[in-house]
């Protein structure tokens, strides 16, 4: 029931024990759709189908040969990940994401991360605090450009004045 324990970021990190890791070499054009392109094809590369695992799939970094793209294929079965996940719920945590202590992922660079833990059971973002900040930015973009704006519209505005009454004498 600790505070700081319910806003820590906590990872769940299976063992070797726990999940299965593959390298996997697809075609480029499954770059796409390579979820889909993986799901479909998970009873040839894994002894599980679909429907048994939770998966997740990462594109490599470095040289691969032509035509084709590297990837790490991650997956554990459902039961051992719901039966984790029913725990770490009892005591009152929510995780950030789930991943394999074989292929570890980054805590400060979350948006290359892969993540075993269904969209059903992720932690769900507010959207009201982004909702704010996006209006409070577009309010200082517009203030900005009337802060901009006001002097040349005043000084257009004295110009047509004078005018005005130059022609006039």
């Amino acid at each position: 029931k600790d505070e700081r324990l319910v806003k820590a970021p906590v990872i769940l990190r299976l063992s070797e024990q726990d999940a299965i890791q593959k390298v996997l070499s697809l075609p480029v054009a499954a770059k796409e759709n390579i979820n889909q392109v993986v799901a479909y094809e998970l009873d040839r590369y894994t002894p599980f189908k679909a429907a048994q695992v939770y998966f997740a799939v990462k594109k490599l970094p470095g040289v691969n040969e032509p035509g084709q793209l590297n990837v790490m294929l991650v997956l554990t079965t459902k039961e051992l990940l719901d039966a984790l996940y029913e725990d770490v719920k009892a005591i009152g945590i929510s995780p950030l994401f789930v991943d394999y202590e074989g292929f570890p992922n980054s805590i400060e660079n979350t948006d290359y991360n892969y993540n075993l833990l269904p969209e059903k059971l992720r932690q769900k973002t507010a959207r009201l605090p982004q909702l704010i900040h996006y209006g409070l930015i577009s309010l200082c973009c517009l203030l900005l450009l009337s802060v901009i704006a006001m002097p040349i519209w005043f000084e257009y505005q004295t110009v047509e004045r004078l005018s005005l009454k130059s022609a006039s004498l």
